[in-house]
């Protein structure tokens, strides 16, 4: 059975994240210096922007599964103790009648 993670995937997943903190530094520092021409400039803001973009889909992507399941919990919660108020209601109607 092959894993999901195998050492080669998790190397090469690595090295593409060490990759692309380097470029994302390299490019940072080209930006901010004044005596770099506005073409490597532009350049550096394209790639912090590629990054930006490449790292925040999964991470808002988590946050919108982890806020689903927050929602569902808090459902199901307050689903549980309408159930409790609608049985007491039930069986003080019940014991009223009688």
């Amino acid at each position: 059975m092959n894993k999901f993670f195998s050492n080669r995937r998790l190397v090469i997943i690595i090295v593409c994240l060490i990759v692309s903190f380097g470029l994302m530094s390299v490019s940072v520092v080209i930006r901010n210096k004044r005596s770099t021409p506005p073409l490597l400039q532009q350049f550096g803001n394209d790639i912090v922007g590629l990054v930006n973009r490449a790292v925040a889909w999964p991470v808002n992507g988590v946050k919108g599964s982890v806020t689903s399941v927050s929602d569902l919990l808090n459902t199901y919660q307050e689903n549980k103790r309408l159930k409790s108020q609608v049985q007491e209601l039930a069986q003080t109607k019940v014991h009223d009648q009688a």
